[in-house]
């Protein structure tokens, strides 16, 4: 009997010991994680495609959205709502963002939101509320503010390339999650 009593007294003090080494691994990771910004798109889109987003780190307007300041993420065509999401390299701090819905024919892509994170801050934009902060180029998207779709515009080459800009009500918001 003794011998049970400290078996299961040894398990109990075993287990306790476990968890506290587990729970200290887990703060020093989190303590070393990198500081990134992630964006989380919640939409479906029915066709296979690739999403690219474009970032500025800086408030001028006139310089251009460059190749090596983008992010592309593989979609995988759905008839229901996914996340998409684009984790921008460690220390970039976006004032503006260009989203690029594919370059593959879509008949529409509804988006539900837009999740902006950065360590333990974060905005969510939702529905209609998403083209309050990004402007459709109507010469490649039209939009439908009230039922939160995005129609890809298809240019003289056959080619797509729907694309929206972060505003600056857009640029107030995520600067506030950056600080």
């Amino acid at each position: 009997m003794k011998t049970l009593k400290f078996l299961v007294l040894f398990l109990v003090v075993t287990s306790l010991f476990s968890c506290k080494k587990e729970g200290k691994a887990e703060e020093n990771i989190l303590a070393n994680a990198p500081e990134l910004f992630n964006l989380t798109l919640n939409a479906v889109v029915k066709e296979d495609d690739d999403f690219q987003i474009f970032f500025k780190e800086s408030n001028d307007p006139q310089s251009p959205y460059e190749e090596q300041n983008s992010v592309w993420v593989g979609v995988k065509g759905n008839e229901n709502a996914q996340d998409i999401v684009f984790n921008l390299p460690e220390g970039v701090y976006p004032t503006q963002i260009r989203f690029d819905f594919g370059q593959k024919e879509h008949k529409e892509i509804l988006v539900n939101s837009l999740k902006v994170a950065f360590k333990d801050k974060s905005f969510t934009l939702k529905g209609a509320e998403f083209f309050n902060f990004f402007t459709p180029d109507e010469n490649f998207v039209q939009v439908d503010k009230v039922t939160s779709k995005i129609f890809p515009v298809k240019q003289k080459d056959n080619k797509f390339d729907p694309m929206m800009y972060s505003n600056t009500d857009f640029t107030t918001e995520i600067s506030k999650i950056s600080k």
